[in-house]
């Protein structure tokens, strides 16, 4: 019974955790054109923001070299090297990338900015385990 309960309440998790994704997303690319990589880092320059941030924020290349890589270490750290640096279509793309523990994914979108650089944007789910529990 527990497993069909967990299993119900997975996606409005991962609708949740995609919403938040989607949503930093689109304010990091409005920075972006505004005033490029130097308007993104001003963002996450002061030592509380990047303590509070939920967020990992990657712009790179096609061919996967990175201009920018921004990670709270208080929350945990993506393995970059797990991350695909896939060619998007014109469509921004999902993936997940699991924890070590496993309890957790990073939930990660990219999505092509107009100088063709790609932007990824994630954030860790929230975790499985507390997903299924009645509060």
């Amino acid at each position: 019974m527990a497993h069909s309960l967990t299993a119900s309440c997975s996606r409005p998790c991962a609708n949740k955790d995609r919403g938040t994704v989607k949503a930093e997303l689109e304010e990091l690319v409005r920075k972006y054109d505004r005033g490029g990589l130097a308007e993104l880092q001003a963002s996450f320059s002061a030592p509380d923001e990047l303590q509070k941030n939920i967020f990992f924020v990657r712009v790179t290349s096609v061919a996967g070299v990175d201009a920018l890589v921004i990670q709270s270490r208080a929350r945990g750290t993506v393995e970059l090297a797990r991350v695909a640096v896939a060619t998007p279509r014109d469509d921004p793309t999902w993936q997940e990338v699991p924890t070590s523990d496993g309890t957790r994914s990073w939930v990660i979108y990219t999505a092509r900015l107009a100088d063709g650089r790609l932007l990824q944007v994630g954030a860790r789910t929230s975790d499985r385990r507390s997903c299924g529990r009645i509060s």
